[in-house]
């Protein structure tokens, strides 16, 4: 109805509002709680003193007051909303949803640009309260996805002589061999990973997240792939950066410019995401399924209603005149690709944090944070203790402690003790767990 699209946008407005009063208190928080790699940088010197090291981290604990006293009350807010002031129930808004994706593919294939971004946009006549998911999605991973890439890839094409470049183009063949090595992946997942065996599924759950998950989490690469084939690309730009990791490093450069980490903004996304009647609309698709699987799992951890602004960025960029390579194809998002497939695998034994997202799955209100975890331990999100945490060989623990000055939640990080006979999951496996290398090697 007209009234409830109108609800819809004063509802978005204070999600925005919501959004961003959290991000400039998390803004506050020390770098390693902001920043998974200064973080991961803090473990690797603390591995290479020896099993006595300790480090602490220490933050104001009015932060998670005042953050997650915002984020209650606009779940209040939300939990007044009349239910039926959304255009559609959820089912029927996801078989809507599915229909305008069919139509956009079928566009692409017909490489009616135009007309498909025009059908994509009645997605927010049927989830209005999406736009906000999808704008702050785009915001988080932008950085991570999208600057390296493209960055390298308009340098090359300013830098590199055209004949130098070794153009090739991709046509139908291509898209389909894509896609089956990409379903391969995810079975290959679903059997094990180099964190273990994953836990075994019915052949009939395997099915179900196999369909859904074809239209939900990879039709988003087939219309990207539709639309950019039998377009000419550079493969030597594509190798260069492979081999030099151009990509990362102009990412990483970025994160240590100051300002907001991607994982920081995604954390405090993710939560927002969940909140009632905004959840329905848009996240509860990436959820839809109980549990996780490996076919559930695109670049990151979302669903078609989520997509929107990303989806339309690298579509625009991929049929521009100067040929930038589609981020999907590119080196490093193959690599995030695959260990968000690692990612949304539930593995046999948990242990050093390996079922963190999984559980996610299972307990939709925990462990927002998928690749900063310190956020959960201390906004009182982490699954199954808000104390303590296993990352890898370390153990993370939260103490309340009152000083002069304030309340302070204080992480001691401590490299576990290896000669327990407990099982260890050190940080070279647990990293190397997440790129495809260790795959073909089990």
């Amino acid at each position: 109805s007209t009234w409830g699209r109108i609800m819809a946008v004063n509802a978005t407005k204070e999600l925005f509002r919501a959004y961003f009063a959290n991000l400039g208190l998390m803004t506050q928080l020390p770098n390693e709680l902001q920043n998974p790699d200064k973080f991961s940088q803090l473990l690797r010197q603390l591995d290479e003193v020896g099993s006595t090291s300790t480090y602490s981290i220490r933050a104001k604990q009015s932060i998670n007051l005042r953050v997650n006293k915002n984020i209650e009350n606009i779940y209040e807010l939300f939990r007044n909303i009349d239910s039926s002031a959304a255009p559609f129930e959820f089912k029927t808004a996801m078989a809507l949803l599915v229909v305008i994706r069919i139509l956009c593919v079928l566009l692409a294939w017909k490489n009616s640009l135009f007309l498909m971004i025009l059908v994509s946009l009645f997605q927010f006549l049927v989830c209005p309260m999406s736009f906000f998911v999808c704008a702050t999605q785009a915001l988080a991973l932008i950085p991570p996805l999208f600057f390296g890439h493209y960055s390298v890839q308009f340098l090359g094409w300013l830098l590199i002589p055209e004949w130098a470049r070794l153009d090739m183009t991709f046509g139908n063949g291509f898209i389909v061999i894509f896609v089956i090595i990409d379903q391969l992946l995810c079975y290959r997942c679903s059997v094990s990973t180099g964190l273990g065996d994953s836990k075994k599924f019915t052949n009939e759950k395997l099915l179900q997240h196999f369909l859904f998950g074809l239209f939900n989490s990879k039709s988003y690469t087939i219309i990207v792939l539709l639309l950019s084939r039998d377009q000419s690309f550079s493969l030597t730009i594509w190798l260069i950066d492979a081999y030099f990791g151009l990509n990362v490093k102009l990412t990483s450069w970025l994160m240590s410019q100051g300002g907001c980490h991607w994982a920081l903004l995604f954390y405090g996304q993710h939560r927002l995401a969940h909140v009632p009647r905004v959840y329905e609309q848009a996240h509860k698709a990436h959820h839809y399924l109980h549990d996780t699987i490996a076919f559930d799992a695109h670049n990151y951890g979302s669903g078609m209603p989520e997509e929107w602004a990303l989806l339309m960025i690298e579509v625009l960029l991929s049929v521009s005149p100067m040929r930038l390579l589609p981020t999907t194809r590119g080196y490093n998002t193959l690599l995030i690709s695959f260990s968000n497939k690692v990612g949304h695998t539930r593995k046999e034994i948990t242990y050093g944090g390996s079922n963190h997202h999984a559980d996610h799955h299972t307990i939709h209100m925990k462990n927002f944070g998928i690749y900063n975890c310190l956020l959960d331990l201390f906004f009182d999100t982490n699954y199954p203790d808000n104390s303590t945490y296993d990352y890898a060989n370390f153990t993370v623990k939260k103490t309340i402690v009152q000083e002069p000055t304030g309340t302070v939640a204080e992480l001691q990080v401590t490299r576990k003790n290896p000669n327990t006979g407990e099982p260890i999951l050190t940080l070279k496996k647990l990293y190397e767990a997440f790129y495809f290398p260790s795959l073909v090697s089990l």
